[in-house]
């Protein structure tokens, strides 16, 4: 009661704080009788969809995309997203905020533990980890689906719009490679050592070609990152499916940068100074 005496003296000759020390007296009695083991603890996380909450403008600030098109993405992966839900644990995060989890992640390039801490999700950064890694695998099985090689039809559209925008005929693709950035593997064979590139870190070296729409129509990722350029050109399956299908009557090539070989099906930039 050593609290309520120190109340006393200090209500000594004040009328209007002596009017409560009655309701004081009567409040520490109730949590004594009631005692902490009475008062269950819980934990409260404030969640929310973005979708409702940010204005456009912000939403295509804090995830790279105007909300028709997290839209149209979300809506392709929900039902995957909600099987992998079904089973575990209920405080699993929902399928609209799983996804917004992983495009924070892309978009700020950031740890998982800043990701996980955002005020609408606030989840452990081990929860983010196994959020992303799952988004991750459940988008990367779309990759069939959506990034194939035109074929010959489609490449008659695609030179054609190449050439009416560069005047060069014939047209079919932009390739060009990069580096994705990834730890040190731990693993002894293949040797950590291949995968530290030029540029003094550690990464896969990527190929890729785009249309004239930029949009990405072909890709490899299984070299590692001191592997140069034209070996990656040399052995892909892009190169042998132009050389089967060259015709002279109606040429197909793609672009490249110097990094790689000039051929019939591949032809690269010439400088200025080559010229003189």
């Amino acid at each position: 009661m050593e609290f309520t005496r120190g109340i006393q003296r200090v209500c000594e000759g004040n009328r209007n704080l002596g009017d409560h020390l009655d309701m004081i007296c009567e409040f520490e009695n109730l949590t004594h009788a009631l005692g902490p083991a009475s008062i269950p603890r819980r934990f409260c996380k404030d969640r929310e969809n973005p979708l409702e909450f940010l204005r456009p403008h912000e939403f295509k600030i804090e995830f790279g995309m105007p909300k028709e098109v997290f839209k149209i993405f979300f809506h392709k992966i929900a039902p995957l997203l909600e099987r992998t839900r079904q089973g575990a644990n209920p405080q699993v995060l929902p399928p609209v905020l799983r996804f917004v989890v992983f495009l924070h992640f892309l978009r700020t390039n950031s740890f998982q533990r800043a990701v996980a801490s955002q005020h609408f999700v606030r989840v452990s950064q081990p929860a983010a980890c196994q959020t992303i890694n799952e988004v991750a695998e459940i988008i990367a099985s779309f990759v069939p689906e959506y990034i194939q090689f035109p074929g010959k039809e489609e490449q008659d559209f695609i030179a054609e719009a190449f050439y009416q925008e560069s005047g060069i005929p014939g047209v079919v693709g932009i390739f060009d490679g990069t580096h994705i950035r990834i730890r040190k593997p731990e693993c002894a064979n293949p040797i950590p050592e291949r995968f530290f590139n030029r540029k003094h870190y550690y990464s896969l070296n990527c190929m890729m070609v785009c249309d004239h729409q930029k949009r990405i129509r072909y890709f490899t990722n299984s070299h590692a990152g001191s592997a140069h350029n034209a070996r990656i050109w040399n052995e892909s399956r892009l190169r042998c499916q132009l050389e089967d299908n060259f015709s002279v009557q109606k040429p197909r090539f793609i672009l490249g940068d110097e990094g790689y070989g000039c051929s019939y099906i591949l032809l690269t930039m010439v400088r200025s100074q080559q010229l003189a």
